[in-house]
């Protein structure tokens, strides 16, 4: 497995950390089996957008506690994930965010919440 390092969460310009882990769907489509009546085989395609899960920390590294509710009120805007030991950055246009964010009091780590975006650019640094 491979050591990502720090992963830095860019919104509008306002780094915010993130907690554990990111997951990223970097398929645009979603595929299903289906099985016929004669046991033949056949998919489904779906399109989708570029997607993300991840948890972030409740407070900046300055202290000061994030707007969740103004991160789940913002227009679509840009998202960057920033990975230090990767070096690269994943830049997602057109992101929103949704989900129902809930924050463990025991160590001030926000979850629930998802990310959608329209166009994904990934660059090296």
């Amino acid at each position: 497995m491979a050591d990502y390092g720090l992963i830095t969460l860019r919104v509008d310009g306002a780094n915010i950390s993130v907690r554990g882990s990111v997951q990223e769907n970097p398929s645009r489509i979603s595929s299903e089996m289906v099985i016929n009546q004669d046991f033949s085989q056949d998919r489904t395609i779906t399109a989708m957008n570029y997607r993300m899960t991840f948890s972030l920390a409740l407070r900046d590294r300055a202290g000061n506690a994030i707007d969740l509710d103004a991160i789940m009120r913002r227009a679509e805007g840009t998202v960057s994930f920033l990975g230090d030991a990767e070096k690269k950055i994943r830049t997602y246009s057109g992101t929103v965010f949704s989900g129902d964010p809930q924050v463990d009091l025991s160590n001030g780590e926000v979850t629930g919440l998802t990310a959608t975006a329209t166009g994904r650019i990934e660059t090296n640094i």
